[in-house]
């Protein structure tokens, strides 16, 4: 079943963003996430990229980091809302 948390949109990466996800889940410290069971909003998106850039990475790098360890983008949240899946935590 899915789940709805709220996360502040605050700067961060996207594998703090994860731990920040983890903690609000009571996950385990070493706990492992599949970017495949997280949807975000297009704002979350959007701080995370001005992060990302912010930083040094090139959209054509940030473009890779989010096809390859990103959540996904799901235009019917907004804010600060995730939608957590099922298997998300291993």
């Amino acid at each position: 079943m899915d789940k709805y948390i709220s996360v502040p949109l605050e700067m961060m990466s996207i594998p703090a963003f994860y731990e920040t996800c983890g903690r609000i889940l009571n996950a385990d410290e070493d706990a492992h996430y599949d970017c495949r069971k997280i949807e975000v909003s297009e704002e979350r998106f959007n701080i995370l990229q001005s992060y990302e850039m912010s930083r040094g990475c090139s959209k054509f790098d940030f473009n890779m980091l989010w096809v390859f360890a990103g959540p996904k983008c799901n235009n019917d949240l907004h804010g600060e809302v995730v939608r957590i899946q099922d298997g998300f935590i291993s």
